[in-house]
């Protein structure tokens, strides 16, 4: 009987993939030819296994020549082009026979996808279809390389997928492999140097070999080419296969170069006839922050996706899209995240919700989702991001109960832990609240937490006797708690069981709450969604909960922040001391978006309902609201704001010096808003001259700054030297150990500007012949308690620029370690 479908295949060592095959295909074909170009292995013996009917063909160098070879020897009525490192398919083994019957007569071609495989474990794959079944006598090969089947008659499209494990490369099998083919490619191309589809195929050899030069330089030259063709033929072009790939191939090489334009306009033209080339546009929007674009471009696949799988035969470029398709889903969503339409991202059907729960990319959408969640200030867009978290993620319920038991069970150190009993204790400080907690401490915890609780049970309860106990073993196991619990055991023995007295715990609060924000860090042991969580659902009525969430979102958006609370006046729901953190909170939120008019309004504030922030270092002092001190004589209202600090910050601020320091700048220099008077002045210099190192920094000069300083007078007499310096009343410069005794005052040197009245410095220049001015270019000097201006790069060339101007001084100067030397000469007045 005719065999009815032929086999034909052109083999060299073989051996690894032969048996595969032969194995795949012996149940559907009834003949199977074989022709040999050189094999050295063991190819030969695999293949007589299978057939006898085994060629022997010489290899020219020509793969059009070696297939046409094997065509000469088939003689089914169909014949079957099948290379070695190809599997057939169950559903191709099921289907093949039974199609090919029903096919037409003038049908000469019928097109398969084949699964090309790219990793070893067999997960990454790519589709591309190609034609592998010909009437005997209707095809021959052309082309040396990537050879062509030329056939007569029609064509059509087959679902009989054929397995492909050729890409799996090893390096010494690529490497080969691409030279092999490039070199064939260019013999090709050096008599057809314009043929598209070669340029192509040279152009992906190229990318795998990893020649990245020639592939640039070939990408660039066939990007031009098609330009052109798309140009001429405007809105007639349609690319052919190999065109398809590379507009995926290139506008995404385009996109990771970031040469975004250009990408966008290949991947927009590939994605009318290339799915993957939606792929590489999205990323593109994505860049470019397009989200609407990444929305519409997410439903138009999802909408076209399905023709694809339903009929991957007419995929005839290499594509990966319907193995991604399910991605698309995540950036539908994901650009609905970007654009705050958290409404519309519960319309998800059930099924959608089902992909994304199963997406490897779940995670990435569900952090954007918690993100936005943390930082919404908005109740209804964190009720409609919730509704969708929950339908792919379990989140902690809204139970007060299990959410506590939740925090009691995370949180293991004792000073949070107390902290925590502390806020609970001051927001309901009642029986059944005290119970609760007490039920809640772990048995391995630290036990003086769980006795001061039971004492102060006691005390409530009118158990005298049991709180004296309780109170002892507190007493023996955090001798910290002394001052408190003495003089409440001191006052149940003195006055007897009749006493009305306070629990502990409450004058804990009031105390350690002056000091602190909050007892307790919540952010130890839970992420940024949980304790915003937690404030969503219980922050109204445990206002810690809220300021831990507060805490969060000035940490991360300090717009953010302060429109939360101004918006919602959420201020005036705190007692005062938690006020005046917030309100500290929000000055520093101001002062970072450089609102400074806003940020020394916050602050002042701050320190009227939280006099203690007046003294955040020491905690000593609080805020007296009149403070000695005057305006700078170069103060001018119509000056901008330049920064505003709370000196308490660096350094203990007595009754004399007001923490709240406004920065204001000049066209030359910046200035001290308000400084203390003279007299204080005095007194300051001498507290912190005793009790601080500052006035001794300030003075310090390294060796560098040293030398330079005494190389500028080059042919003074060192000895007609005067020092200058508002910390000094001595006639003699003393620089690390350098003193240069002084008996006239022709020659000057001005060791800190900053503490100088701005009028004695000109009486200075005018008094002497020559000056040296040692300009400090560093920040700690506008914190300090003395200085009156201070410069930067900047505002010193403009101060500069003013002296030459107004005085026809020569000035020179000398950049070293955030330090000027300025010489001013005045030999040529």
């Amino acid at each position: 009987m005719k065999p009815f479908i032929s086999a034909c295949m052109i083999v060299k060592n073989e051996e690894v993939n032969l048996d595969r095959c032969l194995r795949s295909i012996t149940n559907f074909v009834d003949e199977i030819i074989i022709v040999d170009t050189g094999s050295t292995d063991s190819t030969i013996e695999i293949a007589k296994k299978y057939t006898e009917k085994i060629y022997y063909f010489e290899w020219t160098g020509n793969f059009s020549e070696a297939r046409n070879e094997s065509l000469k020897y088939p003689n089914g009525e169909w014949v079957f082009i099948i290379d070695a490192d190809e599997e057939a398919t169950e559903k191709m083994q099921k289907d093949t026979r039974s199609f090919l019957k029903s096919v037409d007569s003038e049908v000469s071609q019928i097109m398969i996808p084949n699964i090309n495989f790219l990793d070893i474990d067999l997960e990454k794959t790519e589709i591309a279809s190609n034609g592998r079944f010909f009437r005997n006598g209707k095809v021959k090969y052309e082309n040396i390389v990537h050879n062509q089947p030329v056939i007569e008659g029609e064509i059509e499209y087959a679902d009989l997928p054929l397995n492909h494990y050729g890409y799996i490369w090893t390096r010494y099998k690529r490497k080969q492999k691409t030279i092999r083919t490039s070199n064939l490619l260019r013999e090709y191309l050096k008599e057809n140097p314009d043929n598209l589809y070669y340029l192509i195929q040279l152009f992906k050899t190229e990318k795998i070999g990893k020649n990245l030069k020639e592939y640039y330089r070939l990408g660039n030259k066939i990007e031009k080419i098609i330009i052109d063709i798309v140009n001429r033929k405007k809105i007639k072009y349609k690319p052919s296969p190999m065109e398809n790939e590379f507009l995926h191939i290139w506008s995404s090489t385009l996109n990771n170069l970031n040469y975004l334009d250009r990408a966008e306009y290949l991947a927009k033209l590939g994605t009318r006839w290339n799915p993957d080339c939606f792929f590489v546009l999205g990323s593109i929007y994505e860049k470019k922050k397009k989200w609407e674009s990444i929305y519409d471009l997410s439903n138009n696949f999802l909408k076209i996706i399905n023709f694809y799988i339903n009929n991957s035969q007419l995929i005839t470029w290499s594509s990966t899209a319907i193995y991604r398709k399910d991605d698309f889903h995540i950036y539908k969503y994901n650009a609905l995240i970007e654009m705050k339409k958290f409404k519309r991202i519960n319309e998800a059907s059930d099924l959608e919700i089902d992909i994304i729960k199963k997406h490897t990319k779940k995670n990435i959408m569900i952090s954007k989702l918690k993100d936005s969640f943390v930082l919404s200030d908005n109740y209804r867009e964190k009720e409609n991001i919730l509704t969708f978290l929950k339908k792919i993620e379990d989140i902690i319920s809204s139970d007060e109960n299990e959410i506590f038991d939740f925090v009691f069970n995370k949180i293991n150190d004792d000073e949070n832990y107390l902290g925590l009993i502390l806020e609970l204790a001051n927001n309901d400080f009642s029986k059944d609240t005290i119970l609760k907690m007490i039920k809640r401490i772990p048995k391995n915890f630290n036990g003086y937490i769980r006795n001061l609780l039971l004492a102060d049970l006691s005390i409530m309860n009118g158990e005298i006797k049991n709180s004296v106990n309780n109170y002892k073993k507190v007493l023996k196991e955090n001798i910290d708690f002394g001052k408190y619990i003495k003089q409440i055991i001191d006052d149940i023995l003195i006055a007897g069981v009749n006493i009305n007295i306070d629990p502990v715990t409450i004058d804990l609060y009031e105390e350690y709450s002056e000091k602190k924000s909050l007892l307790f860090d919540l952010s130890k042991y839970f992420n940024d969604f949980e304790i915003s969580l937690f404030d969503y659902y219980l922050g109204n009525k445990f206002l810690f909960f809220k300021i831990s969430n507060l805490n969060i979102i000035f940490n991360n958006n300090k717009e953010i922040f302060l429109n939360m609370i101004e918006r919602n006046s959420m201020i005036e729901i705190f007692d005062n001391s938690k006020k005046g953190f917030i309100l500290y909170k929000m000055y520093e939120a101001s002062k970072e978006i450089k609102n400074y008019e806003l940020a020394k309004n916050y602050l002042w504030e701050s320190f009227k309902v939280n006099p203690k922030l007046g003294d955040i270092k020491e905690g000593v002092n609080e805020y007296i609201w009149e403070y000695p001190e005057e305006f700078n004589s170069f103060y001018n209202e119509k000056d901008e704001i330049y920064d505003v600090l709370n000196l308490s910050k660096f350094y203990h601020c007595s009754n004399h010096l007001n923490p709240l320091r406004t920065l204001r700048e000049s066209s030359i220099l910046y200035y001290v808003e308000k400084i203390p008077s003279e007299s204080i002045r005095k007194d300051l210099y001498y507290y912190y001259k005793e009790n601080t190192n500052i006035i001794e920094n300030y003075n310090l000069i390294d060796e560098e700054t040293k030398y330079s300083i005494i190389k500028n007078f080059d042919s003074f007499d060192y000895f007609s030297i005067k020092r200058i310096d508002s910390f000094s009343d001595n006639n003699f410069i003393d620089i690390n150990n350098l003193r240069l005794d002084t008996n006239n005052t022709e020659n000057a040197v001005i060791l800190n500007p900053e503490f100088i009245e701005f009028e004695d410095i000109n009486k200075i220049i005018y008094g002497y012949k020559n000056i040296i001015i040692l300009f400090n270019l560093s920040d700690e000097y506008k914190c300090s308690p003395f200085a009156k201006y201070f410069w930067d790069l900047m505002k010193f060339k403009e101060f500069k620029k003013y002296l030459a101007e107004n005085n026809n001084f020569i000035l020179t100067d000398e950049y070293i370690h955030q330090k000027i030397i300025l010489r001013i000469n005045k030999n040529n007045r």
